[in-house]
């Protein structure tokens, strides 16, 4: 070659310019054939150099189009529950196969919460209020292309609130009374909570549960003596509340004797009448006193009495032969 053609033709292994000019011989293109393989971006080079042609840039060319990122939601889980109010940890992989991640966002639904220019990719997402929520990730590479994430959904559940009871009612949830008495109704209500138990009530004491409306009502007439601890609990709370009252039910007449061995008086009680009825064999003398020890009422050399009619309600000491007796007027 002469360094000056711009083409030349090849027959029968001879090389001739555009002239006719005899360039060279060779064995060349003898068979078989040998075709060397180069890249690409060598073959303009290769082209030029030999027989100094000029080819347009665009004729040859190795470029190829940007690759988009892939990116996937790692954490939380597809259907995650959590309570409000929440905290959320979300947290992406995301990956470019012919570049680098600029950028990985964060999105509920269409609202951006937040991103991270650099792995490991995650957001927080505070105070989360109760509900159902979409969340995604977009990754973003060098050159700008992006990817979405398939969608995870989180559920956030309501926080669990303490079951309540609240004393309703003109009675109070403490009462003392006089057996054959009935107590002064009251009731409680609740909230937070499925229903209600009660337990340690006297017999004759009538509980009335109503789940519509949230209510437990406590009426009735004690049949039998003693002091009832009882309780009001809600049931299916988180947690349960539990309130606690006492209803002590007395006898018409309870006390103690100071003489075991002497005959004791019999003492009845007239609620019809409002009065008390000492019924003895002996002749005695007898002494009421209230809890102040101030001498109300006195018989003396009896055996037979009624008493009490005119008496406030209230706990009075009843004295005879020596003996005390505590009385309750109703």
């Amino acid at each position: 070659m002469d360094g000056k053609s711009t083409a030349v033709t090849v027959r029968n292994n001879v090389f001739t310019n555009t002239s006719g000019n005899i360039l060279g011989k060779g064995t060349s293109f003898t068979p078989p054939y040998t075709l060397p393989i180069v890249e690409a971006s060598k073959v303009k080079a290769l082209v030029t150099a030999s027989a100094g042609a000029t080819l347009p840039a665009t004729g040859c060319s190795s470029s190829s189009s940007n690759v988009a990122p892939t990116v996937s939601i790692s954490s939380p889980t597809n259907n995650a529950t959590f309570t409000a109010p929440a905290s959320i940890t979300i947290s992406a992989t995301a990956t470019d196969s012919d570049g680098s991640i600029a950028k990985v966002e964060f999105y509920n639904g269409t609202t951006l919460l937040g991103s991270d220019n650099a792995s490991p990719y995650s957001y927080t997402w505070s105070n989360v209020a109760a509900g159902s929520y979409s969340i995604t990730a977009v990754a973003t590479d060098n050159l700008g292309a992006t990817t979405t994430s398939s969608a995870v959904t989180v559920v956030i559940n309501a926080a669990p609130q303490k079951a309540t009871l609240t004393k309703q009612g003109a009675g109070s949830s403490n009462q003392t009374i006089i057996l054959g008495s009935a107590i002064t109704n009251f009731s409680y209500a609740w909230a937070n909570a499925n229903t209600v138990t009660v337990t340690g009530m006297p017999a004759g004491i009538v509980v009335n549960i109503n789940n519509s409306t949230k209510t437990v009502s406590i009426s009735g007439t004690p049949t039998e003596i003693g002091v009832f601890s009882y309780a009001v609990t809600t049931v299916g709370g988180s947690p349960d509340s539990t309130r606690r009252g006492t209803i002590i039910v007395n006898s018409i007449v309870t006390g103690f004797e100071l003489d075991e061995s002497s005959q004791k008086p019999i003492i009845s009680y007239h609620s019809n009448l409002g009065l008390f009825k000492l019924n003895n064999s002996d002749v005695v003398d007898i002494q009421i006193f209230n809890m102040n020890g101030v001498l109300v009422d006195e018989f003396l050399k009896v055996s037979d009495v009624s008493f009490g009619h005119n008496y406030m309600s209230g706990i009075y000491i009843v004295k005879v032969k020596g003996e005390s007796y505590r009385i309750v007027k109703n």
